[in-house]
């Protein structure tokens, strides 16, 4: 299985928690990225993962400005005081254990990775 690259936006106690569990995950390798979200987005460039996942409660609006300049990377929101995980489609799914968001992150990256073309990358 070929490994997925996975970024912890941020530098927090929640984030370092779950990046220390995914790590113990043979098909994932976890990097960290923070500071300003555009100057962040401009170096993902470099490592391109393909999930980016983000506290939800600190970075509300991380995932819009994701999804404008890199729609192809799938953000997930964590939020831990509600144990909830945030969905590029809009859900919200319970996260009670880690396999909860290694389900939830193979799910999004299969559906991004099986997803129609465009009309403008059929162009």
């Amino acid at each position: 299985m070929k490994q997925q690259t996975i970024a912890l936006y941020g530098h927090n106690l929640v984030l370092s928690i779950v990046g220390a569990c995914l790590q113990q995950k043979p098909e994932f390798r976890i990097i960290c990225i923070e500071g300003v979200p555009a100057d962040c987005l401009k170096k993902m460039d470099a490592a391109y993962p393909q999930v980016v996942l983000f506290d939800l409660t600190l970075y509300p609006h991380f995932a819009a400005l994701l999804a404008r300049d890199y729609p192809e990377i799938v953000p997930i929101g964590i939020d831990l005081t509600r144990h909830k995980i945030w969905l590029p489609s809009g859900k919200l799914l319970h996260l009670f254990t880690i396999e909860d968001l290694v389900t939830a992150i193979s799910t999004e990256i299969l559906s991004v990775q099986h997803a129609p073309a465009s009309d403008e990358d059929i162009l």
